[in-house]
């Protein structure tokens, strides 16, 4: 009797699921005012009408929250700036995601989502959504890490430097985690913290939108990198030869094979020629007036707006 209750609560919950996506997809439709506007605004009054089935339609709300995301992302004109969406006019992500984690509290991966990009949007409630998802999932210290990320972000050192602490004294926490409170403390704003912070979040996600962010950040600074290093061996070319080489091929055949060796071990790529290449594997720009590197024009490279 109790299996044949279950499966017609299943029945249910599915067909409630089910109505609900018809009746979302109904309203896209509608015009893009309808569009905009969010008819149920909260996760407890869905909670309460999901007939126990609230996991289920927190699935379906996170699975909108991604489409609504790469919905916008698509309608961007020009440059990509996946590092700041302010101008993407997402009203509708915060809600999103307090919508599926008030569905589910223990929706790790909304949270995670919502503290990368909210920050841009609402500073102050992604702080809320991250102290929430804390307060959600006590023994998750990736949630501490997430809201140091924020403080970082808003240029609030100490605050971050105090949550990768509480972080660092969790069960499972990783020792780089109380290292990140000592370099928050001391070099917050500095480029190479920057750099640790996307190393760390793209290790430890597993959200594939978050690690994509993390990664194309990381190989941005790469690429800033490399460009600033070979200005510099042109600079010293040019200082010691009076002019300016022919080439990158010719400005690299100068380096002792050693040096070159140790070039490629740190992550630089090259071709069959020696040009060198940045990390989607475009060939860095030479101009010989200026005698100056730059990114390709057609690099994929995201140039990020500060």
């Amino acid at each position: 009797m109790k299996s044949h209750l279950w499966i017609a609560l299943l029945i249910v919950g599915l067909s409630t699921s089910v109505a609900l996506q018809r009746w979302i997809d109904e309203q896209r439709g509608v015009g893009s005012a309808v569009e905009e506007a969010l008819y149920i605004n909260s996760g407890k009054t869905l909670k309460r009408a999901s007939l126990g089935f609230d996991g289920l339609i927190a699935d379906l709300y996170w699975l909108r929250t991604i489409q609504y995301f790469g919905g916008k992302s698509q309608q961007i004109k020009g440059d990509l700036n996946i590092g700041n969406v302010t101008e993407w006019k997402l009203n509708l992500l915060e809600p999103l995601i307090n919508i599926t984690t008030e569905l589910d509290p223990n929706y790790v991966s909304a949270y995670r989502f919502g503290s990368l990009f909210l920050p841009d949007l609402n500073p102050e409630s992604a702080i809320k959504l991250a102290q929430r998802a804390i307060a959600d999932n006590p023994a998750d210290w990736r949630l501490q890490q997430d809201l140091g990320f924020i403080f970082w972000k808003l240029k609030r050192y100490q605050e971050a430097s105090e949550a990768y602490l509480q972080g660092s004294r969790l069960p499972d926490a990783p020792k780089w985690m109380e290292q990140m409170a000592a370099i928050m403390r001391a070099n917050g704003g500095d480029r190479e913290t920057a750099k640790q912070m996307f190393f760390r979040i793209h290790e430890t996600t597993d959200d594939p939108t978050v690690k994509k962010t993390s990664l194309s950040r990381l190989q941005s600074y790469q690429a800033e990198d490399e460009v600033t290093f070979l200005n510099r061996l042109l600079a010293g070319y040019r200082e010691q030869k009076g002019s300016c080489p022919a080439s990158l091929p010719n400005l690299i055949r100068t380096l002792q094979p050693n040096a070159l060796q140790q070039l490629k071990q740190a992550g630089m790529q090259f071709d069959e020629s020696l040009t060198p290449l940045d990390p989607h594997g475009f060939a860095y720009t030479f101009e010989a007036a200026t005698c100056t590197v730059a990114l390709a024009n057609d690099s994929t490279i995201v140039r990020w707006r500060r």
